[in-house]
């Protein structure tokens, strides 16, 4: 099963791991990482504050890297110009209320598609950048705090029943 290998790869090679998933799954878009390995990390006794700075840096440096990408890689994105009026509606409507819910919210949209088009379109990056920090870096507070919240509730469960 998954979890018989990820399990003693991510203890052996600890928060660096959660640093990279986390980049990795922000620049190329893959799904639950940040979740799951949360749940492994916490479960492993790891220090909540680190796992907040591995994840939360990973996943920023992840956007800045999908941001820049857009900027230098336009031909690739021209090619599904449809994908790029779509989100590029969006940014013109929400402004940095499009990155924010974006970086926040891990549905309807990927945000490293998201990241590359907003770099495309040339959105202002400082705002951009502000506003991909605050999201991100309070989704992964907020689903680490529900975790803990979940494992003392269990915990006090056991003790009681």
């Amino acid at each position: 099963m998954i979890f018989d290998f990820l399990l003693p790869f991510l203890t052996q090679y600890g928060l660096i791991t959660l640093f990279l998933g986390s980049f990795l799954s922000t620049f190329i878009f893959f799904p639950g990482f940040s979740e799951l390995s949360t749940v492994l990390f916490l479960s492993q006794n790891f220090d909540p504050l680190l796992i907040f700075v591995s994840l939360a840096l990973g996943s920023i440096l992840g956007g800045f890297a999908g941001y820049y990408f857009g900027i230098f890689g336009a031909d690739m994105i021209l090619r599904n110009e449809k994908g790029v009026k779509n989100v590029e509606k969006w940014i013109e409507r929400w402004g940095n209320l499009s990155v924010f819910a974006a970086s926040f919210f891990p549905i309807p949209f990927p945000f490293a598609l998201f990241a590359i088009l907003a770099g495309f379109l040339k959105m202002n990056t400082k705002s951009f950048f502000a506003a991909m920090i605050i999201g991100k870096s309070l989704r992964v507070a907020l689903s680490i705090s529900i975790l803990l919240w979940g494992i003392n509730l269990l915990k006090f469960y056991n003790i009681f029943i």
